[in-house]
């Protein structure tokens, strides 16, 4: 994917952008948490705003979000993807767009689409905010290929 062909998807608008795995459940969390413990990344919990041991099950991290204000990050490139855990159904990272500015980085945005993606065996899609019907990015599992669909902003 070229830079210069899609650097309008990650204009500053005021809000970020989402990376969504839909159609989830604990299996798939499971999945995510092993693949992020023995991958490259690096990856960070907090637990009540503490630094935490992330929970070795899938599980643990879901009750979790009930009763307690928790957060995993995961660092790649120099950008900070964000796991809030907002539902059993569907895992989502959320990223500033203001990261994203050249090749380099889009790179290190794509791959790791395409590495949750591999890791869970689904479609994985990048978003505006909060907006699961627009996918701007798609990793599809079966091709192990990503598709841009051009939005190009709001206005």
């Amino acid at each position: 994917m070229n830079w210069q062909e899609v650097k309008t998807e990650f204009e500053w608008d005021g809000s970020w952008r989402d990376i969504y795995v839909l159609d989830t459940g604990l299996e798939a969390w499971q999945k995510l948490l092993d693949f992020l413990r023995s991958s490259r990344y690096q990856v960070f919990y907090t637990d009540e705003g503490e630094a935490a041991s992330l929970p070795e099950t899938a599980a643990e991290l879901l009750q979790e979000r009930g009763s307690a204000s928790s957060y995993l990050g995961v660092e790649a490139g120099g950008l900070l993807f964000n796991c809030h855990f907002f539902t059993d159904e569907q895992v989502e990272f959320d990223l500033d767009p203001r990261e994203v500015k050249g090749q380099d980085t889009l790179d290190v945005v794509l791959a790791f689409m395409r590495d949750i993606g591999q890791a869970l065996g689904k479609r994985v899609i990048l978003t505006p905010e909060n907006c699961q019907e627009i996918a701007i990015f798609e990793y599809l599992p079966e091709s192990n290929s990503i598709r841009h669909m051009p939005f190009g902003g709001w206005s």
